[in-house]
């Protein structure tokens, strides 16, 4: 089950759903493979996963600490950011107050860092938090600056990062060059018109010597379809991310079963592919998604000769719209260089279940990560996510991940 997700992101009504491939689920895998099948294509390894199915790795039940729920802990309002940090300490960066949090291994507040605004260590945006030992890179795209931060907190410098908004630098390059990669959302959604487009978004390399930008590979980021010339845009949505390593980044698209692996200088060395079977749009699923849409609005205090029109057109798009459901709705790569993909539920509401490749391409399975709407961060052997309580107050929660 999905858990509804009200207050950090603040996402719209948009839908991602997957549109038909050429390279179809499963392609030519063998489910009964006991392991994946590895081959060479002019230069490109290529990993042929069987089906999907259930991880040996699990997710302990209860967190190891959760801050943001007892009296006296920080009031949260969006963590957009979070790292865990090697030596067991966690750092948390809450947008309201443009502030960073040091927890310690219990969960503690050790230390509070900067403030929302424009000046010397402040910030308007944590679009990623980056690491090199006990130094902390903030991409701030809102300010269009990369700031370094010492193990004290202390502004050690200040760079101009001109990038497109919502890009984050998590990982460096071999040369030490910041790789950063769009997140979450899109930029500049276009016009709005009646057939499907893709728009692209460049997976970039920032230097810290001088602050150049290099980009490495144009890959679509959202594919929207904004339907007939509607005053609002489409529901639908297909995502394209991209996760960065130490190595170069990873990409995938959630209508195929399948990952890309590029290099540092932005050449494709890899592919990775499993079998999951597609999950039509049925009559049903339609029109829960049109429910929700209506409860939102009435929620939200819409007038109804507002929301009407809307949900007619919305209804009229998803009649018209003959795709399957994508495979997932949001990608990350752990600190292992593993890939995480989170499955599609419906738009506000989010699966407790996530499809995990490792860094060779082999397919980990399914882990499920209960009661965590936005995953931070991922170590060897710890996970740090958010989470809701029943009145939707947002918490940092630690949690173990086992692999056997």
């Amino acid at each position: 089950m999905g858990r509804r997700w009200t207050k950090l992101r603040g996402v719209g009504t948009a839908l991602a759903i997957g549109m038909a491939s050429g390279c179809g689920p499963g392609g030519d895998l063998d489910p009964t493979t006991a392991g994946p099948v590895v081959r060479d294509s002019a230069g490109v390894r290529i990993t042929e996963n069987g089906a999907l199915r259930e991880a040996t790795w699990r997710v302990g039940s209860t967190p190891i600490y959760s801050v943001g729920w007892a009296s006296g802990d920080p009031s949260f309002t969006w963590l957009q950011a979070g790292r865990i940090l090697p030596d067991g300490d966690a750092l948390l960066a809450d947008q309201r107050e443009g502030t960073m949090y040091v927890l310690g291994p219990d969960g503690s507040v050790q230390a509070t860092w900067g403030r929302q605004g424009q000046g010397p260590g402040e910030y308007q945006r944590f679009d990623a938090l980056a690491l090199i030992g006990d130094t902390v890179f903030v991409t701030d795209t809102r300010n269009q600056r990369v700031t370094t931060v010492g193990p004290g907190g202390e502004v050690l410098k200040t760079d101009p990062a001109t990038v497109s908004f919502l890009h984050s630098g998590r990982s460096f390059l071999p040369d030490g060059r910041l790789l950063m990669v769009p997140g979450n959302g899109y930029s500049g959604a276009g016009d709005s018109r009646p057939e499907w487009a893709f728009q692209e978004q460049p997976v970039v390399a920032w230097s810290r010597v001088d602050g150049s930008v290099d980009t490495l590979a144009s890959l679509p980021h959202t594919f929207m379809w904004y339907g007939e010339r509607a005053p609002v845009p489409g529901l639908v949505s297909v995502n394209g991310r991209a996760g960065g390593r130490n190595d170069g980044f990873v990409w995938g698209r959630a209508d195929i079963p399948e990952l890309r692996q590029f290099d540092a200088d932005g050449r494709v060395v890899a592919l990775v592919r499993w079998g999951e079977e597609p999950v039509p749009v049925t009559p049903a699923y339609k029109d829960s998604l049109i429910r929700m849409v209506e409860d939102q609005a009435i929620e939200n205090g819409a007038p109804m000769e507002r929301v009407r029109p809307q949900l007619e057109l919305f209804d009229r798009l998803l009649d018209d719209f003959p795709y399957d459901r994508p495979y997932w709705d949001t990608l990350l790569v752990d600190s292992e260089g593993n890939v995480w993909m989170r499955h599609f539920d419906r738009p506000r509401l989010f699966s407790d279940r996530w499809t995990v490749v490792d860094r060779d391409g082999r397919l980990v399975g399914v882990v499920t990560v209960p009661d965590i709407v936005e995953i931070l961060d991922i170590s060897e052997d710890r996970i740090l996510g958010v989470s809701f309580d029943d009145f939707d107050v947002p918490a940092a929660v630690l949690l173990e991940l086992v692999k056997p």
